[in-house]
């Protein structure tokens, strides 16, 4: 067997190494990064009982020559066992194990490894988000209770006085009723908060689920500059902050009511184009009132009585002649009676002026004197009344005579 060995193996010397090569022997050489996943694959000793069963088959060939080649075999075999598993994992040394980060770094280390190049471990720190609500909770996420309390106590404060009546109905949701006799109306009012998206399909659901007659969104002049379009699609009318801010200080001098609030909520609302026309709507009453006030500066020139003509209180107030003619007959009526026609284009000044609005002042205080004022009824308890904690003074018939009281409480 050694000597057919012989025939088959050519021992050469190599000039430049000085080392034996084996010719004619097929190479076990492999390629390194397959050898590494062979290595992962196999239990830590299979390479060294692969390279002792390897050792002692060439031992019982029994050849010199094939002692060389099977000894090669024998060390490609060790190396294969011991170069990928050697290195240690993350949770070999102990290191927090965490999804998606030891993993990846130490798969692509060994794997160099196994290739023969020097290896440089680095760690990816992962941060969370800090936020007061995980990711999936991002959408649902509503304002805090303090800011709906505080923009529905500021809408009330605005919206009361004027006549309505305010009712809550749901989180940032009014319903704001105008209840004027015979005639009235419902408003959904929909108070928006900072960063809100507005369900405009639930809004509208539920106007049309409890009859309101109209639909009004309230919030800041910039948070309702991008609802113009789906308010108009909706036909709902926008209100700024701003605009419910002016409405009060103008009703500080004139007054106001829902019916002159009525058509702002069908169009418009007092936002931009809306405010400036409610402005304009109580500039026209303004200007009456101004009318007024200067037709009576110039009728207290005059010493009464006196008699003066249209055409000179026209060129004197510098007002159309209409306009002027329709203040004289309003004065020549009750309560005023100041003046009084005397021929085409005459009118007679009957008293002073300022006796003329002392009279009109005494007469609307004793007309307020002897209006009846509005009784409201309200109960309050100060004490448990006997009838919740039981007296004896109850039999089961009824009440006897005198009726039980609790000392500061309700009459039972």
């Amino acid at each position: 067997v050694s000597r057919d060995l012989a025939a088959e193996v050519e021992r050469v010397e190599d000039p430049a190494a000085g080392d034996p090569v084996a010719v004619g022997v097929p190479s076990q050489r492999r390629d390194p990064s397959a050898a590494a996943d062979d290595a992962r694959r196999a239990p830590p000793d299979a390479g060294l009982a692969d390279a002792r069963v390897t050792g002692r088959d060439a031992t019982d060939a029994g050849g010199a020559g094939s002692l060389g080649a099977a000894q090669d075999h024998a060390a490609q075999a060790m190396f294969r066992a011991t170069d990928g598993p050697s290195q240690p994992t993350g949770a070999e040394r102990g290191l927090p194990q965490q999804s998606g980060l030891w993993t990846q770094g130490t798969a692509g280390s060994e794997a160099q490894g196994a290739a023969g190049h020097d290896v440089q471990r680095s760690v990816v720190e992962r941060r969370a988000v800090n936020t007061p609500f995980s990711l999936d909770e991002a959408d649902e996420y509503d304002a805090p209770p303090s800011e709906v309390t505080e923009l529905t106590s500021r809408f009330r404060r605005m919206m009361g006085p004027v006549g309505f009546r305010i009712e809550p109905v749901g989180k940032g949701q009014l319903r704001l009723v105008a209840a004027m006799g015979r005639r009235g109306y419902k408003v959904l009012v929909q108070l928006l908060t900072r960063g809100e998206r507005l369900d405009w399909a639930e809004l509208l659901s539920k106007r049309r689920g409890d009859d309101y007659r109209h639909l009004a969104v309230v919030g800041e002049h910039h948070d309702l500059l991008r609802l113009t379009g789906p308010a108009e699609l909706a036909r709902a009318t926008l209100w700024s902050w701003q605009g419910l801010d002016r409405m009060a200080n103008l009703h500080r001098t004139v007054p106001l009511s829902p019916i002159d609030l009525e058509p702002h909520f069908e169009r418009d609302g007092l936002f931009e184009h809306g405010l400036q026309r409610f402005e304009a709507t109580i500039a026209e009453r303004v200007a009456e009132r101004g009318a007024l006030s200067e037709v009576l500066s110039r009728l207290n020139q005059l010493r009464a009585p006196a008699v003066f003509l249209l055409e000179d209180l026209v060129a004197d107030t510098n007002m159309a002649r209409d306009r002027v003619l329709a203040i004289l007959e309003r004065l020549t009526a009750a309560p005023f009676h100041l003046v009084a026609r005397v021929d085409h284009g005459e009118f007679v000044l009957r008293q002073s002026v300022a006796s003329a609005l002392a009279g009109l002042s005494s007469y609307a205080l004793a007309l307020k004197d002897q209006l009846p004022e509005r009784q409201v009824e309200r109960l309050t308890g100060l004490g448990e009344p006997e009838l919740l904690v039981g007296s004896s003074a109850w039999d089961d018939e009824g009440q006897d005579e005198e009726e039980p009281t609790s000392e500061g409480g309700i009459s039972a």
